[in-house]
């Protein structure tokens, strides 16, 4: 038995060996010199949460299709190492790379957007300097772009395939108003984005790392990251971590058209909307999104979504919206005091909510918006299950926050389960609403 053991081991050792590709430096300026065999490195990778909550680093994933199935460290942890179909060969590619900052080895290209002419003075327009670094290391193929402390005038700069934009991480998650050292702002209010990360041959495996974005409130429409130009979901993948992005009139990360896209440790903030999502294996962990001016999350057309330990508040909106997604884990988040509820699924199927933190969502929401009036809302859909979480409403006399009607409103559901949560206060005129006749193989108490 010790013999087969220790084979196996040896097996995987050797598999995992295969599939490591390089990941994103966070600190210290590119050097031709990549780092030694076992290097650690220095980063501090915490996830930006306001409790100081930090993750883990993920062992691997591997993704066929449209669905996820992975092995970690932790199951708070999201996956370093992603992989998507190769319809070329009938097999798999890796897409997103497995090691975490400071672990990258050697052959890759990097340069120093300042030898490029980038002044960073937030006065000349970088944009032109900063593509031309990025540029180089793609035709390279593949590495490590360098952004030292400064302000960066941007309009829709492309973080292209194989390419990792990354600065020093100086930003300071418990504090709402920090910006860091190197802060990239929009060139005017006529622009679509300050970073583009559609790529090209399609958006894959681009990666934005440890800078703040300050959409300086310009425009109308202003978005912190986009990827403009995909119409459809295929194979494309991004990554970004450790990105502030606030004051964005447009959506402060809109991550839309990707098969792949890790978010983690980010927080969004002051912008129209705070995370926008489109596609399949999505891996959401440890963000801040708050204080947005629409929801804080819009989630729609797509399937298998991991959305851990984030903390939702206070956004206009919903906390978290679905519109048509299917199969999605939901566990450890706290969402609190989003005018509307702190989840809504409406036409969505397949979705796990369990042991997440509510309070004081769907106190005044938004005109038109279907069963709104609570902490948690389901509408239309099937293979909802929310169980073991903590709903609590408030009436809060030093901030005007009053509780919602109800604490949880089921409409029209087929095979949902809505059983063993714990609901303080429930709403002003009860814990849960639901029309049974409506309902179809549904188990529902308080």
């Amino acid at each position: 038995m010790k013999r087969t053991i220790i084979s196996v081991a040896l097996c995987l050792v050797a598999l995992c060996s295969l599939l490591l590709i390089p990941g994103c430096r966070n600190s210290g300026s590119p050097s031709s010199s990549p780092a030694s065999p076992g290097e650690e490195g220095t980063a501090d990778s915490a996830a930006a949460t306001k409790d100081g909550t930090t993750g883990t680093t993920a062992i691997g994933t591997t993704a066929t299709g449209d669905v996820s199935s992975t092995t970690s460290s932790s199951p708070d942890a999201p996956p370093d190492g992603l992989t998507t179909p190769d319809s070329s060969s009938g097999g798999t590619v890796t897409t997103l790379p497995p090691l975490t900052p400071g672990k990258e080895t050697s052959g890759l290209a990097s340069a120093n957007v300042k030898d490029f002419g980038a002044k960073g003075d937030g006065k000349a327009d970088d944009t032109a300097a900063v593509q031309a670094a990025i540029d180089q290391v793609f035709d390279e193929g593949g590495g490590y772009v360098y952004l030292p402390a400064g302000t960066y005038r941007l309009a829709a700069v492309n973080i292209k395939k194989d390419v990792c934009l990354y600065s020093d991480r100086t930003w300071n998650p418990d504090d709402p108003a920090s910006k860091g050292e190197t802060v990239l702002v929009p060139r005017d209010g006529s622009v679509s984005c300050v970073v583009d990360m559609s790529g090209v041959d399609g958006n894959k495996n681009s990666i934005l790392m440890n800078v703040c974005i300050d959409g300086q409130n310009l425009g109308k429409a202003v978005a912190g990251v986009a990827c403009p130009g995909l119409s459809g979901v295929s194979g494309n993948s991004m990554r970004v971590e450790d990105v502030r992005i606030l004051n964005c009139t447009g959506v402060g990360l809109d991550a839309t058209n990707n098969a792949i896209a890790s978010v983690r440790g980010c927080m969004i903030t002051g912008c129209g909307t705070g995370l926008k999502l489109v596609g399949w294996d999505l891996f959401i962990y440890n963000n801040v999104i708050a204080g947005n001016k629409g929801d804080g999350v819009t989630v729609s057309g797509g399937s298998a979504m991991s959305f851990h330990n984030n903390r939702i508040g206070w956004n206009d909106g919903c906390g978290v919206r679905f519109d048509g997604f299917q199969r999605v884990s939901m566990t450890g988040n706290t969402l609190d005091s989003n005018a509307c509820p702190g989840v809504y699924f409406s036409g969505t199927a397949n979705v796990a909510l369990h042991g997440n933190l509510f309070i004081r969502n769907g106190w005044s929401p938004s005109s038109g918006l279907q069963n709104g009036g609570c902490q948690i809302s389901v509408n239309a859909s099937s293979g909802i299950n929310i169980t073991a979480n903590t709903v609590q409403a408030a009436n809060d006399t030093l901030t005007g926050v009053k509780a919602p009607e109800y604490g949880i409103i089921g409409d029209i559901l087929t095979n949902c389960v809505i059983q063993g949560n714990t609901l303080t206060g429930g709403g002003t005129k009860g814990t849960l609403k639901t029309e049974e006749a409506t309902n179809l193989d549904c188990v529902i108490e308080l």
